[in-house]
C-alpha cells in the first residue's frame, strides 16, 4: 500500500520527532483521525507496520536523490580562488547482537550559494558485514552509484579512528574509485 508523499512525510516526522515505535505511530494516527474526523478509519485506510516503513524508506530514497542532485554541481564547481572542492568519507564498523555493521557517510553541502558552503553529511550506505575486507569495494561502488563516475573523481579520501584496518579501507576505497574513473 502506498501512502501519499505528504502523509508519509507527516507520519515520518511524528515517528522521528517523538521517537515512537511504528506501531505507536499507527495507533496515534487512528486515534487522531477519530478526534478530527469524528469517525473511525475505513478499512481501506488502515496501513500495516511494514507498509508504513516501506513508505518511509521510499521517502528517504527521494530525499537522498534530491540531496545528491543538489550536491553534484557543487562538487565540480571551483571556489572563487579556483581551487577544487573535494569530499571525504567516514566509515565505521560496530558489533551489535553478534553482527558486524558497516556504515558510510560523506561530507556534503546544504547551500546553493557556491561562495557560502554549508557543511553537512550525507548517508551513503549501511550494511551487515560478512567479510570486513570487502568494505572498501562496497564503499567505492556505493559512492559511484550515488554520484556517478565524474563526480566520484572528486573523492578526496576519508577520516578514520585509529584502527589500522580503517586506514587501509580509506586507501582501498580511493584506489577503487580512481581505477573506475580511469577506466
Amino acid at each position: 500500500m502506498l501512502l501519499t508523499l505528504s502523509a508519509t512525510y507527516i507520519l515520518r516526522h511524528i515517528l522521528y520527532s517523538h521517537n515512537l515505535p511504528l506501531l505507536t505511530v499507527l495507533s496515534v494516527w487512528s486515534c487522531f483521525y477519530v478526534l478530527v474526523m469524528r469517525r473511525p478509519l475505513d478499512v481501506d485506510q488502515f496501513i500495516g507496520q511494514s507498509a508504513l516503513w516501506n513508505n518511509v524508506q521510499r521517502l528517504h530514497y527521494i530525499d537522498q536523490a534530491l540531496a545528491t542532485s543538489a550536491f553534484k554541481p557543487f562538487m565540480s564547481q571551483r571556489t572563487k580562488h579556483w581551487c577544487c572542492r573535494y569530499f571525504y568519507s567516514f566509515s565505521d564498523n560496530s558489533d551489535h547482537f553478534k553482527h558486524n555493521y558497516h556504515v558510510l557517510i560523506m561530507s556534503s553541502n546544504t547551500s546553493t550559494n557556491f561562495d557560502n558552503p554549508q557543511s553537512s553529511y550525507q548517508h551513503i550506505m549501511s550494511s551487515v558485514n560478512t567479510i570486513k575486507s570487502k568494505n572498501a569495494h562496497k564503499n567505492a561502488k556505493a559512492i559511484i552509484e550515488m554520484l556517478g563516475v565524474e563526480q566520484a573523481s572528486y573523492y578526496g579520501g576519508g577520516t578514520k579512528n585509529n584502527a589500522s584496518d580503517a586506514q587501509k579501507e580509506i586507501k582501498e576505497t580511493f584506489k577503487y574509485i580512481m581505477a573506475e574513473v580511469k577506466d
